[in-house]
């Protein structure tokens, strides 16, 4: 696959050694294709530009996973922790609203992308075990007392519910 035929013809995207990086401020690698594989790194500073791509590759029907922004340079990492701070990365960016929207809006199916992360690494386990941490975290709730209201952490409720049925739509996925 010849990745100048799939990044748009801009000034910002720039191609070194099967690396896409995004001008912005500074190189900021956005795509990695090692053998078959492509990775997307899933950053929000560049929200605009990650879905970007998305769309482009899901037009093109081109597989495609996510990866941490966190994970340059993999011979640092064992494996157990790639997947870790991978799956962290999918449960907490889809909580962040311009990436919730914006998935939604280029209807790109976040969790079928988790479920063919899941069968490819069979990492099942550390998926549930990052969930549960996850899910923990981003569905808590604290009471204001000057204000005298309740506030969650994640505060649109709709995204809340994509949260707490992420790994039942999962497990549904992986069935299929």
């Amino acid at each position: 696959m010849d990745l100048y035929r799939i990044i748009p013809k801009d000034d910002r995207w720039i191609i070194s050694k099967n690396i896409v990086y995004i001008d912005y401020l500074a190189k900021i690698p956005i795509l990695v294709k090692e053998g078959d594989a492509i990775w997307i790194y899933i950053d929000r500073r560049i929200t605009k530009y990650v879905l970007k791509l998305v769309k482009i590759l899901q037009k093109e029907e081109i597989k495609f996973l996510f990866r941490s922004n966190r994970i340059i340079f993999e011979h640092k990492f064992s494996q157990d922790e790639i997947h870790e701070l991978n799956l962290k990365q999918y449960i907490r960016n889809i909580a962040d609203e311009s990436f919730f929207d914006g998935f939604n809006k280029i209807e790109f199916d976040y969790t079928r992308n988790i479920s063919e992360y899941l069968l490819k690494y069979k990492c099942h386990d550390i998926f549930k075990k990052q969930y549960a941490i996850q899910k923990k975290r981003l569905l808590s709730k604290y009471w204001d007392y000057y204000q005298n209201k309740e506030f969650y952490e994640v505060s649109r409720e709709d995204i809340r519910d994509y949260i707490s049925a992420l790994e039942r739509e999962v497990k549904i996925n992986l069935l299929f």
